[in-house]
C-alpha cells in the first residue's frame, strides 16, 4: 500500500494531473477515453445508490460531468454537485451540462468545500489513482457524508501481490511524471484504508475494463518488457497505432459509519 506523499510532492502530482486532463480536453474536447465511457455499467452501479428525492449527491473528480449527468438523469429531484481540480475542465462541464441543473465546483479531493454531513452519496469514477493521499481523501469523504451514506468508488482493482506490483509499474509509475498517476489499490488495501476513515466496505462488483489506447502513451513500451504471463493475463494486444488491454476493475460500495 502506497504511503502518503509529502505536501510538496502531492502538490506536484495534482499539478501534473490537472495539466494532463487539460491537454486531453484540448485534444478531444473531453477528458475520459471513449473506451471507459460505459453508460450501461455506470448506470447500473449508480442505480444501486440509496437515493431519496431530497438527496444531495457529489461526483468527485467529475471531469466533464459524465457521472454527474447520469446521477441527474437517474435521480432528477436530487441535488447533484460535480467537483474537479481543474477550472478549465469544470468550465467545459458547465457548458456540456447547461440544462442539467448541476452545481460544479473547483477543489481538490482532500479539501472538499462543504460542511459536515451534507451528502447522502458520493461517487468517484476512475479518478482515485491520481490522489496523493487516499487516506486523507477518505477522511474528507466521510466528513461530508451523512451517517449511513454511501461512497461508490469505480476503479481498477488488481489482485494483491506480484500482479498488483506489475500493474502499477506499467500503468501508474510509468505515468507518474506525465499524468499524475499514483497507484492502483487491491481489495486488501481498501480494507486497510477505509476502516480508519470510518467507512465500511459493504459490497464489491467486479467487471473487466477494456481499454484501447494510442501508442503515444508510455504504457505500450513498458508492457513489452513484462513477462508473457502478465501480458496474457491482461489480454495485451497491439495494432498499428494503438494497443488494448483488459484490466480487472470494480465498483466498491462503502458505507459511512
Amino acid at each position: 500500500m502506497a504511503e502518503p506523499l509529502d505536501p510538496q510532492t502531492a502538490g506536484e502530482i495534482r499539478k501534473r494531473s490537472r495539466n494532463f486532463f487539460e491537454a486531453e480536453l484540448d485534444r478531444y474536447q473531453d477528458v475520459s477515453p471513449p473506451s471507459i465511457q460505459d453508460d450501461d455499467r455506470t448506470r447500473r452501479l449508480l442505480e444501486s445508490l440509496p437515493v431519496s428525492p431530497e438527496s444531495k449527491l457529489i461526483d468527485i473528480g467529475c471531469g466533464t460531468g459524465i457521472v454527474a449527468s447520469h446521477l441527474k438523469r437517474l435521480f432528477p429531484q436530487a441535488r447533484v454537485c460535480g467537483l474537479d481540480i481543474s477550472p478549465k475542465v469544470i468550465a467545459r462541464a458547465q457548458e456540456l451540462c447547461r440544462t442539467g441543473n448541476i452545481d460544479f465546483v473547483v477543489a481538490t479531493e482532500s479539501e472538499l468545500p462543504f460542511p459536515d454531513s451534507v451528502f447522502e452519496s458520493a461517487v468517484c469514477r476512475f479518478s482515485l489513482h491520481h490522489y496523493p493521499d487516499v487516506a486523507a481523501h477518505f477522511r474528507e469523504v466521510r466528513r461530508v457524508l451523512k451517517a449511513g451514506g454511501i461512497y461508490l468508488i469505480v476503479e481498477v482493482l488488481p489482485q494483491a501481490g506480484r500482479f498488483q506490483t506489475m500493474l502499477n509499474d506499467v500503468f501508474t509509475a510509468a505515468e507518474r511524471e506525465s499524468a499524475g498517476h499514483v497507484a492502483y489499490y487491491s481489495l486488501e488495501d481498501y480494507m486497510d484504508l477505509l476502516a480508519p476513515a470510518k467507512l465500511k466496505l459493504r459490497s464489491v462488483r467486479p467487471f473487466p475494463l477494456q481499454l484501447k489506447i494510442g501508442k503515444y502513451l508510455t504504457h505500450c513500451q513498458e508492457l513489452r518488457k513484462t513477462p508473457a504471463s502478465f501480458q496474457n493475463r491482461i489480454s495485451f494486444e497491439e495494432g498499428e497505432d494503438w494497443f488494448s488491454v483488459r484490466l480487472p476493475a470494480a465498483g466498491l460500495f462503502a458505507e459511512a459509519k
